[in-house]
């Protein structure tokens, strides 16, 4: 999938002002990742934003929100804690930056990976 349909996905539920807050970029593997900066969200704006966007996405990718830790905790807490949906496959913080948690999201039945 090209980068310009993962992200007509992806502004499909993240518009307007809070566009800014999504980027995509592929790695060398040729996989994608989605970064999402979640700061300046509360924990319901951030937690409905995130349920979108796993929504959406049809394929595998990894997504790196960017929530903080020195303002609090409270996203990093919420994604750790709650059921984000039935595609998320896992959730890890790197233990060199405790402000970001990376989501392992499995691509929707029916599509490629």
């Amino acid at each position: 999938m090209s980068r310009k349909e993962i992200m007509q996905k992806i502004t499909f539920v993240v518009f307007g002002e809070n566009k800014w807050r999504i980027w995509l970029e592929q790695k060398s593997s040729g996989k994608w990742c989605l970064y999402f900066d979640a700061h300046g969200l509360n924990v319901q704006q951030a937690k409905k934003m995130l349920k979108n966007m796993i929504a959406v996405l049809p394929v595998s990718i990894e997504m790196t929100v960017i929530h903080g830790f020195h303002g609090g905790t409270a996203i990093r807490d919420m994604i750790r804690s709650e059921n984000l949906g039935y595609r998320l496959q896992g959730v890890y913080s790197p233990w060199y930056n405790p402000g970001v948690s990376n989501l392992q999201i499995a691509a929707m039945r029916g599509c490629a990976a």
